[in-house]
């Protein structure tokens, strides 16, 4: 592999990590559940029902890290269900089987049609990044080298 996008920056010494963006964690329901339209939500608000969110073995992702920081606080938090795809959290959403926890990003489609909605809440401000990795002792093949700056200059068009 020349190339990858990561959530994670490689540990590695062989290896290059350039952050790509930042992209900000969400609360999400379809858009008819009853606490879709809630305003002045909190977190506690939000152990109150299951929760969808992406990790799995080996997963230590924002969601995760935020999580272990509300249970610090005494937050019973109850996890219905975690996918290792982020299309599995918000198909379980979208049956209805709980709060997804995700990407703003990643179910802007669904927010776009209609489909879904952010829930407001005020304490829960999580945001995640992404990274560009590979090798530093390699060179890159011309394809991953046009890829690589094509993620570039999204990045830069991004902050700009």
């Amino acid at each position: 592999m020349d190339i990858a996008v990561t959530a994670q920056p490689a540990t590695s010494r062989e290896l290059i990590s350039e952050r790509l963006r930042t992209e900000r964690v969400v609360a999400f329901v379809p858009a008819n559940h009853p606490i879709a339209h809630k305003k002045n939500l909190k977190f506690r608000d939000l152990a109150a029902e299951t929760l969808i969110i992406r990790g799995g073995t080996g997963i230590a992702g924002t969601t995760e890290k935020a999580l272990r920081r509300f249970e610090k606080q005494g937050l019973d938090i109850q996890i219905g269900l975690r996918c290792e795809d982020p299309m599995a959290v918000k198909a379980a959403v979208r049956w209805r089987m709980g709060v997804g926890l995700g990407f703003e990003d990643t179910i802007k489609a669904e927010l776009d049609d209609g489909r879904f909605k952010i829930l407001a809440v005020r304490d829960l401000k999580l945001e995640g990044a992404s990274y560009i990795v590979y090798s530093k002792r390699r060179p890159l093949s011309p394809i991953a080298q046009e890829f690589l700056e094509l993620l570039r200059g999204a990045r830069t068009s991004q902050s700009g």
